[in-house]
């Protein structure tokens, strides 16, 4: 197999964070700052892969590198994002519209039967102040590489 390109950017950032700054005032201070312009590659474009070059392209010249067909790296169909990570997201522009988001408010267990087990409701945006989003993960990769 050979290797190819996915797509290449030139917009970025770089993350200098500790527990005591959050992801917006860690970009703001970044911005404010000179930071030596990378080449960067990027193997793998798995949402990882994808959410780092997001990250990078701001302030780097970015490529992601893919072994894989195209319906390797988008395989499964949905994906929920805690408000862990969609605080990191909102942080890097991520538009949960253009992503055909939507937002949960809680879960239920089933059994492999399908009989339910458990069943949650959480208001995680009055929380934690993002909130808890589900979406088909082909959607959400291609708002991550926008």
């Amino acid at each position: 197999m050979t290797w190819r390109s996915l797509f290449s950017a030139s917009r970025s950032y770089q993350f200098h964070c500790d527990n005591r700054q959050s992801y917006r005032s860690v970009k703001e201070n970044i911005r404010a700052t000179n930071i030596i312009r990378l080449r960067v590659a990027i193997v793998g474009s798995g949402i990882a892969g994808l959410a780092a070059a997001r990250i990078l392209r701001e302030k780097h010249d970015v490529t992601v590198y893919e072994r894989g067909e195209p319906s390797v790296a988008t395989g499964g169909q949905g994906i929920a994002n805690f408000p862990n990570s969609t605080q990191i997201l909102e942080g890097i522009g991520f538009d949960y519209k253009r992503a055909g988001s939507v937002e949960l408010w809680g879960w239920n267990s089933v059994d492999p039967s399908g009989k339910g087990l458990h069943s949650t409701k959480h208001n995680m945006r009055e929380r934690y102040g993002v909130p808890l989003v589900s979406h088909m993960r082909v959607d959400f990769r291609t708002e991550l590489c926008e």
